[in-house]
C-alpha cells in the first residue's frame, strides 16, 4: 500500500472521528448549527459560537498563519542575498515561533470555553497539546455524561 494512501485514509478517519465529536458537542450545547462540524476551516466558526465567544476571534489566528505562509514565501524569493537571507532567515523563524504559540494559546483558550460549554474541566484543553490526548479530551467532552 502506498504511504499516500495510508496518510489519505488516517487524514479521513480523523476528519470524520472530529467531526462526530464536533457535531456531538453542538448538540449537547443545543447548537442549530451542528451540521457545521463536517465543513473544514467553517467548522472553527461553530467552536466559536459553542464556545460563545465572538468569531471575530478567528481573525487574528488566520491572519498570523497567512503572514506566516507568505514570510516563509518572500523568504525563498529574497535569499540570493548572504546577509538578507541571514536576517530574513531569523525573522522567519522568530516569526514561525510567534505563529505556533498565539495559535497553541489561542486554541488552548478556545477549547477552554467549549469543555466548560459542554460541562467537563476546562483544564482538558491544555491537554490538547499532547498527541492523541487531544482526541480523547474531544471525544470524551463528546460522548462521556
Amino acid at each position: 500500500m502506498n504511504i499516500s494512501l495510508i496518510y489519505i485514509l488516517v487524514i479521513l478517519v480523523l476528519w470524520v472521528y472530529l467531526s462526530l465529536a464536533i457535531m456531538k458537542i453542538a448538540q449537547k450545547t443545543k447548537n442549530k448549527n451542528a451540521w457545521l462540524a463536517w465543513i473544514p476551516v467553517v467548522n472553527l466558526l461553530l467552536l466559536t459560537d459553542i464556545a460563545k465567544v465572538s468569531s471575530r476571534w478567528l481573525i487574528a489566528p488566520l491572519a498570523i498563519c497567512v503572514i506566516a505562509i507568505l514570510n516563509s514565501l518572500l523568504s525563498t524569493v529574497y535569499t540570493t542575498d548572504l546577509g538578507l537571507g541571514i536576517a530574513i532567515g531569523f525573522i522567519t523563524f522568530f516569526g514561525f515561533v510567534i505563529v505556533s504559540v498565539s495559535t497553541i494559546a489561542f486554541f488552548i483558550w478556545l477549547w477552554w470555553k467549549i469543555f466548560q460549554a459542554a460541562n467537563k474541566p476546562g483544564w482538558w484543553s491544555v491537554l490538547n497539546i499532547i498527541p492523541g490526548v487531544g482526541l480523547v479530551t474531544i471525544g470524551l467532552a463528546a460522548w462521556a455524561d
